[in-house]
Order: structure tokens, then sequence, then C-alpha cells
């Protein structure tokens, strides 16, 4: 119905205005008004940001990997959360698992062995 809008080139003068399928404004991808493209990349950012907070800290203190969860992970997946608002539910899993997947990771390394010990 609309195939007309793609095959149809725009010109300012004579310069010839690229066609793209996706873009990004202030830093949020939009394809077709939809932020697909921006959600798949904000969760991998988070996830491999939680991957690397727990490789690189030493520390097995709750505490302090809560603490860098927040600080490190949590600012991605709130950026423009506001404008975001997803409304398909794969797009609320896809953001909502990055939590529970850190938090789990974290709860490993925290109760490592100390935990299997004190319950035996």
């Amino acid at each position: 119905m609309h195939l007309y809008l793609y095959l149809y080139s725009y010109r300012i003068r004579q310069l010839i205005v690229p066609s793209v399928s996706c873009f990004v404004d202030l830093g949020v991808s939009y394809l077709k008004l939809r932020f697909k493209p921006h959600i798949d990349q904000m969760v991998v950012k988070a996830s491999l940001r939680a991957k690397l907070i727990l490789k690189s800290c030493q520390s097995r203190d709750p505490k302090l990997l809560t603490r860098a969860f927040c600080v490190f992970v949590r600012p991605i997946l709130e950026y423009a959360s506001v404008i975001l608002n997803p409304h398909y539910k794969n797009q609320i899993t896809k953001i909502e698992g990055v939590g529970p997947y850190g938090t789990a990771l974290f709860l490993e390394k925290t109760s490592g062995p100390m935990v299997t010990s004190i319950s035996q």
C-alpha cells in the first residue's frame, strides 16, 4: 500500500536524501516509530556491563555489588524510559530480564562456598 514511499528518492536541490530504515535521535533508536532496536541494544549493553562488574570485582560484599549494579547498569536500562514505555510483552520481558540475571549472578558470587559450608 505505502510501497511507493520507499521507491521514491527525495531530493534537496541536486542532492539525493538517503533512505534509512532506522535512525537515532538523542541516543534512542527508532524503526518505524518502534523502539525495538533501542531495546535490543540497551539489553545487550546492560547485560555485558553486569557481566563485566562480576568479572572485575574481587569483593563478595552484596552491598558493594548491588551498588555497582545500581550505578553502572540501571542507568542504561532507565535511559529514556519515559519515551520508551514498552507495551509489548516480549520487550518488557527483555528489559526486566537483565535485573534478575544480574541479581542471580551477584547472589551466586556472594553466596559461593560460604553458604554451602554453613548449611552442611
